[in-house]
């Protein structure tokens, strides 16, 4: 029931944007036309126009907008964060629990052949036995 009145203010810029040249080109266009005809056809193409410049214009800009300010937010919260916790945190490899930097430690992970291909952090109080690392 909601969803018209939602859809209504989602294009409400344009219907303010539209309306007052849209009713004016209808007067003009339509002038022997009684008044209730013209507020129905004037109504008509100012939704449509509003909604077409809400897809074709406003939405696409304002997306553009979020992604250019998504990627400065994201670089300031990571500042924020590194300046309250300049201790840099891992995550343990084995249980999942953040590991501060100086409790922190690195499990060698095995290749079949026994070859080291990587290593693991995990923390040295895991509560996990050290053989589920990398499992």
């Amino acid at each position: 029931a909601m969803r018209p009145v939602v859809w209504l203010g989602t294009v409400s810029y344009g219907i303010f944007l539209w309306h007052l040249p849209i009713i004016q080109w209808a007067i003009r266009e339509l002038p022997d036309a009684p008044v209730p005809v013209i507020g129905v056809i004037s109504l008509s193409v100012t939704l449509v126009c509003a909604t077409a410049s809400w897809y074709l214009v406003e939405r696409p800009l304002i997306t553009l907008v979020h992604r250019r300010h998504a990627g400065a937010a994201t670089a300031a919260i990571v500042d924020t964060m590194a300046e309250q916790n300049p201790t840099p945190l891992n995550v343990c490899a084995v249980c999942g629990e953040p590991v501060a930097a100086d409790e922190a430690v690195t499990v060698p992970e095995h290749h079949e052949g026994g070859e080291i291909i990587s290593t693991l952090v995990r923390h040295s109080g895991c509560p996990m036995p050290a053989s589920d690392a990398g499992a």
